[in-house]
């Protein structure tokens, strides 16, 4: 037995290792990730709209891309506006400028086009840019571009809040499910590796445009500025969702082993039992709502194609990697410390 036991330590060390390493692996590209908004790109390539902005682009390069306005409070002779003017179009991510005309005297409003595309990783370098610079005048930024830096902004503002109210309600719950803090801090990461592991998978597929063929739809280089906070939400519930599933199940087992039983022994077989137990249940949910999911790949827009894969692949991943293999394997080698609790009774 005891040569058993460490049988099943090794191979769960390497299935954990092996499961953790493919999760990171998926997760690469997350560092290229770049954020936008899919505006008239996530419409089809031949719809009506998409069409006349198509002509209209090719037919008029100076409205191939939107602008970066910067409004100045102060008139164009001022000491201190041509320099500031100077200083943006010096900047390495512009590539035209243009005086906006037909304006009250006291106010400057420049056009920057930027290079790249209108709302891409270049025009909100150019926007975050000018908001840098020092000047004596008041400065405001706008524009498509801003408008999606500014977006971004008012997340990752709210982000840890939100974070934090998620982390919190996701613990307690678990807590009072296994009277464990291990199983709920375990359960946080796990969920974090779909996450950051579905998120890599989507910029590959749509931000580098591997998927076009198959998907049908025409890549900018960039995933629509939702898809992040989308997918966060609802790969994170519907991870939960399957874990509280299994995780009740194994609890289960766990409170009615049997006492002569070694620890460690009880806890693999009452892992094993739940797996086995409630293994089917979890896979058909998943597959279910993953087939749901599948139904936005046959919309029109990008946005909603994004949404659409990058949930079939969350629950994918987690039914498969995360709960097939990470799960059992960590609580086989966590052992009876997966029960581990601060205060001997509850």
């Amino acid at each position: 037995l005891a040569r058993f036991a460490g049988f099943a330590q090794r191979r769960a060390a390497v299935v954990a290792v092996g499961a953790t390493a493919a999760l990171l692996l998926l997760a690469t590209p997350l560092g290229a990730l770049t954020l936008g908004s899919s505006d008239i790109h996530s419409l089809p390539t031949e719809a009506e709209e998409r069409r006349a902005y198509d002509a209209v682009t090719t037919g008029f390069s100076d409205l191939r891309v939107e602008p970066v306005t910067v409004l100045i409070d102060a008139p164009v002779e001022a000491p201190d506006v041509a320099p500031l003017l100077d200083r943006i179009a010096a900047l390495a991510v512009v590539d035209d400028a243009i005086i906006v005309p037909d304006l009250p005297a006291d106010i400057t409003a420049v056009d920057f086009t930027p290079t790249g595309e209108t709302s891409g990783a270049d025009a909100q370098q150019l926007v975050r840019d000018i908001r840098q610079l020092d000047a004596d005048v008041t400065v405001q930024v706008t524009g498509p571009a801003a408008a999606v830096v500014d977006t971004q902004t008012h997340l990752l503002e709210r982000l840890p809040f939100a974070l934090g109210i998620v982390v919190i309600s996701t613990f307690g719950l678990l807590f009072a499910l296994t009277r464990s803090v291990v199983i709920p801090l375990k359960a946080i990461v796990m969920n974090c590796l779909t996450i950051v592991a579905t998120l890599g998978i989507l910029v590959v597929v749509f931000q580098w445009g591997w998927g076009q063929g198959v998907l049908g739809f025409e890549p900018w280089g960039a995933l629509d500025v939702t898809t992040p906070l989308l997918i966060c939400l609802l790969a994170f519930g519907l991870a939960m969702d399957y874990q509280v599933f299994l995780l009740a199940r194994i609890h289960e087992k766990w409170r009615r082993r049997d006492p002569a039983v070694d620890l460690r022994t009880a806890n693999n077989r009452a892992v094993l039992d739940g797996i086995s137990d409630s293994g089917p249940v979890v896979t058909t949910a998943a597959l279910a709502i993953a087939i749901v999911f599948l139904g936005f790949v046959v919309g029109d827009l990008l946005a909603m194609k994004e949404v659409g894969v990058g949930m079939a692949i969350a629950l994918l991943i987690d039914v498969t990697i995360v709960r097939g293999l990470l799960l059992p394997a960590t609580m086989t080698l966590l052992g009876r410390w997966n029960w581990w609790r601060p205060v001997a009774r509850f």
